[in-house]
């Protein structure tokens, strides 16, 4: 209906074992692939037209609600979201000029409480999107994800450090035994409720984990 549309949510409950549903609302574009989970709500982004907004889930309490972002110029932009230091953090990407504005709230819900952060004029080889990772108290470093890589973002010089993360080669092609969903499966299941069998469930799962992470740092050292 004129560009907005009807959400219906399901909550999933690992406790009670079944589905329910949250009050039905409407909204514009909701993109799942940019939201983030704090202080036991989902916060998703926004897109009506050319205005955009935040989106909250509160999963516990099931009722949705709507936060305003910051402030922010006409044109091309795109808003990511992130945590950093119990803070949502908001940041607001533009095509013109090439720069990310960020925001934090201090008070969630509260809309007079977002603070600027810092503004980062983006590297001429920008190849996606500003999202937040981390910034530091006085914003002097920041750590951002930039398309599909993971930049340290320095303020004071404007300069940026591309970090290589390291995969351990375990990982890579290793598929898990059916021994292990086995026994996750008996843990989430009725047949657990014995003592003694929870008992050697775990520990047989303590010593799985164990000898995974010896194999994983072997497996790094040989890399380093």
């Amino acid at each position: 209906m004129d560009g907005r549309h009807e959400n219906m949510v399901w909550v999933y409950s690992v406790k009670a074992r079944k589905w329910s549903t949250m009050q039905g609302f409407n909204s514009g574009y909701l993109n799942g692939e940019v939201s983030i989970f704090a202080n036991g709500a989902l916060y998703l982004v926004e897109c009506y037209r050319t205005s955009w907004g935040i989106v909250t889930l509160d999963l516990v309490a099931k009722r949705y609600g709507k936060i305003a972002l910051p402030s922010y110029e006409d044109g091309g932009i795109y808003w990511t979201l992130g945590v950093s230091r119990g803070c949502l953090v908001a940041c607001c990407n533009y095509e013109e000029p090439n720069r990310a504005d960020l925001w934090a709230i201090k008070e969630y819900g509260v809309e007079k409480s977002w603070t600027k952060l810092v503004t980062i004029s983006s590297p001429v080889d920008r190849k996606g999107y500003m999202s937040p990772l981390f910034v530091a108290g006085n914003s002097d470093v920041v750590l951002v994800k930039l398309g599909r890589e993971i930049v340290l973002y320095i303020s004071r010089n404007g300069s940026f450090k591309r970090l290589t993360i390291i995969r351990p080669v375990i990982f890579l092609n290793f598929k898990w035994p059916p021994t292990l969903k086995a026994l996750l499966h008996l843990i989430f299941s009725d047949a657990s409720d014995s003592p003694v069998l929870k008992f050697m469930i775990t520990l047989c799962l303590a010593l799985y984990f164990y000898i995974l992470t010896y194999l994983v740092r072997c497996s790094s050292a040989t890399l380093n």
